[in-house]
């Protein structure tokens, strides 16, 4: 993401970060319509909000316009205008198989966005964003160039589609209002509701009480209501705010007070279900004044997002703590090398079927003289007692002390704080930097129990979801990909060993077994790179 972020503004594009598989900004980019972010700040952004999308900023400060086609209907229309479609700029949405593109022309001083071109069919310039690969769509589906800015350059807009961009401003701009007349405000039989909507209205924009009373006066001498009845409209509008305010701003408090870490003002939106403006307005007064008391803080890196300020802390009892490490057997043969200790947390990322379960199976197999507490976000009973039976080297009946439980979310509350607990696997969605805040959960509950969890890894990363946030609290950190095991993290290791980060093993692994296929965990070869060729033209 951070390559084809820093390639684009290498373009001369304004870049901007998005939430994941939306299309809402991370930041607040008023600024970035007349300035590029720079390399710094989109480093910045993409370290802290790992699995976010990108967007570009249409318009002037990229040079670039966008024609945005969400059917197949408006594909049809477009495609036509287009001079020669293998060179011009065009990325497949990810909303339909079929269709959903944006195409990118030259910017055109003067045309403004349009809607009103044909249905399906959107003209975005100035003050307007476009999704950009490699962005995830809410559908699952990545962002990806069809034609990419490698094969060609924007081109000039066709000249027919700009007569109908101009076409659809003039229309626009010489439509006159037609008021409805069976809607005239302050008629008989409406005139309490819009007079107290009114009031309602300036109540919320901060107006002043005398102003509200003063214009509500000349409203009603207008209308023929009555002088004596307008503070009492005034006064249940206020009344009314005050009162909502002050229920958002309880909800508010509670909630804060109710989380661990970070979180953003989106999380507050959509866990209060806060929907009306005035809602999220007093959602966000109240969060300043959580910040004024110093319950939270914001956090200067990411735009609407804050910290919970924990000033709770207990001594560690360091002194009568056991130096000793625990009995525990690892497979690969991580136990020659790593010590297990109370109160410890390893992790193991791997992609689907590239041994990450039967990593969590081969652990309990070797461990099955002790009580267990196995929690699976991904098999029912049957599903597990067929994976027991095709356990090699064990039978079902040595299984006596592993307790199983259906769990996919909030581990810390059910995980024993004195027990062997396996979390196969931790889900973590699209806010994948939350990874840390739930280990971080789990360890606080920890007294003397250990607990190893399975998280998700794309082959493509160094690290599993959450990248350098999940490192934080594992003393145990080991990758699984095609075969072969990564040591990322060993912080308690056994006397005399030495560094084992990045340190690989080759392994086999199927349904019922998984074993190492190396005598010992060694550095990897480094690859051989041939010779670049030379380039014969500059």
């Amino acid at each position: 993401m951070l390559d084809a972020a820093l390639d684009l503004l290498q373009r001369g594009w304004s870049v901007i970060p998005l939430r994941p598989r939306e299309k809402t900004a991370l930041v607040a980019w008023k600024e970035f319509q007349e300035r590029r972010p720079t390399s710094v700040e989109m480093t910045v952004w993409l370290a802290q909000s790992p699995g976010c999308g990108l967007a570009v900023v249409l318009g002037k400060v990229s040079g670039i316009v966008c024609i945005d086609v969400d059917s197949a209907e408006a594909e049809s229309f477009f495609r036509p205008f287009i001079a020669d479609p293998d060179h011009t700029p065009t990325v497949k949405t990810g909303r339909s198989i079929d269709y959903g593109r944006h195409y990118y022309f030259r910017y055109e001083e003067g045309l403004r966005s349009t809607k009103r071109i044909f249905p399906g069919l959107e003209f975005k310039s100035d003050g307007q964003i476009a999704v950009l690969p490699p962005s995830v769509h809410a559908s699952g589906n990545n962002y990806v160039w069809e034609i990419g800015l490698t094969e060609a350059d924007p081109p000039a807009l066709p000249a027919a589609f700009v007569e109908l961009v101009k076409k659809a401003e003039a229309e626009t701009d010489s439509t006159p209002y037609q008021p409805n007349p069976d809607l005239a405000p302050f008629q008989e039989g409406r005139r309490d509701d819009d007079l107290f909507h009114l009031a309602s209205q300036l109540t919320k924009a901060g107006t002043n009480a005398d102003i509200i009373i003063q214009t509500l006066s000349i409203v009603a001498e207008k209308c023929g209501y009555p002088q004596k009845d307008v503070l009492v409209k005034v006064k249940s509008a206020m009344d009314r705010a005050y009162r909502r305010e002050r229920n958002v701003a309880s909800e508010v408090r509670e909630w804060a007070g109710a989380v661990y870490g970070t979180f953003t003002l989106q999380d507050v939106y959509h866990e209060l279900s806060l929907l009306s403006n005035e809602e999220r307005e007093a959602a966000r007064k109240a969060l300043v004044r959580l910040c004024s008391e110093g319950i939270i803080e914001r956090n200067p890196w990411r735009y609407g997002s804050y910290r919970k300020i924990e000033t709770d802390i207990e001594e560690m009892d360091w002194r009568s703590a056991s130096v000793e490490p625990l009995d525990i057997k690892w497979p690969l043969g991580i136990d020659n090398f790593y010590e297990t200790y109370p109160k410890s947390i390893a992790v193991v990322a791997g992609g689907p079927d590239f041994g990450k379960s039967q990593f969590a199976f081969e652990f309990v197999k070797l461990n099955l003289d002790k009580e267990i507490y196995f929690y699976s976000s991904e098999s029912g009973p049957q599903d597990f007692k067929n994976r027991v039976a095709l356990q090699k080297d064990t039978n079902p009946e040595m299984w006596g002390k592993v307790h199983v439980f259906e769990r996919n979310a909030d581990f810390a509350s059910v995980i024993k704080a004195d027990a062997i607990s396996v979390l196969d696997y931790i889900e973590i969605g699209d806010s994948f930097w939350l990874i840390n805040q739930q280990l971080s959960n789990i360890f606080a509950k920890l007294n003397t129990g250990i607990v190893l969890a399975l998280i998700q890894k794309n082959p493509r990363t160094r690290e599993g979801v959450g990248g350098f946030w999940g490192l934080q609290k594992p003393r145990l950190y080991v990758t699984l990909d095609q075969s072969v095991a990564t040591i990322l993290k060993c912080k308690t290791k056994k006397p005399g060993i030495g560094n084992m980060t990045d340190m690989i093993c080759h392994f086999y692994a199927d349904a019922g077994t998984i074993y190492a296929l190396d005598t010992e965990w060694h550095t990897p070869v480094p690859a051989i790179e041939e010779p670049r060729k030379k380039r014969l033209f500059p």
